[in-house]
């Protein structure tokens, strides 16, 4: 598996979360875009046919919602998932590199959280990846709560950092931002 379909996996992957609890909403789509500028392999049009391989996918998990009750949809949403995941790649494949898994992880945490929220149904999605790639044991629980402090961390940055009312504040804002990145790369390189 090459850097470019690593990419457009977890990619895949990580939109498909994104309906995951039943909605879709503008925080999750800016972190989409986010996280697909992050990915060197892929172009912004390229991002975009990642997005048109799971539309049917995440249609399909919101409907769901709609037909349901709320604990019976979050069984039927999380089997979409998953059939979804299974044909995202080759996982055996995927977890030979574990700098791509935990940057994997980093990523799919990063969008289950956007909105602001961790859902139970994010959680046991997020609990069905790790299972999946740890068949190939690479992410452990200890792993899976750094990388949630570090995005929660982030994410309060970035709240910060769009209020802030100074540039002196917005620059000291910035450099805790790159400390939370750096460690964040620490984690995913190991």
């Amino acid at each position: 598996m090459n850097n470019k379909e690593a990419e457009f996996a977890i990619l895949k992957v990580a939109y498909l979360m994104t309906a995951l609890d039943g909605h879709i909403d503008e925080s999750e789509q800016k972190m989409f875009d986010n996280l697909a500028v992050r990915c060197r392999e892929i172009d912004v049009d390229q991002a975009k046919i990642v997005l048109a391989h799971v539309e049917s996918a995440t249609k399909r998990m919101l409907k769901e919602y709609e037909r349901s009750t709320a604990s019976r949809a979050e069984e039927r949403v999380l089997a979409v998932f998953e059939k979804e995941v299974d044909g995202v790649c080759d996982w055996a494949e995927f977890v030979r590199d574990s700098a791509r898994v935990r940057k994997a992880f980093v990523m799919w945490m990063a969008m289950v959280t956007a909105d602001g929220e961790y859902s139970k149904v994010e959680k046991k999605a997020l609990e069905s990846l790790r299972r999946r790639v740890n068949g190939y044991p690479l992410i452990g629980e200890d792993f899976l709560k750094s990388v949630e402090q570090e995005t929660s961390v982030l994410q309060d940055l970035n709240r910060q950092i769009a209020d802030a009312s100074s540039l002196s504040k917005s620059k000291k804002l910035h450099e805790l931002q790159d400390k939370a990145f750096a460690r964040i790369a620490t984690l995913v390189n190991g």
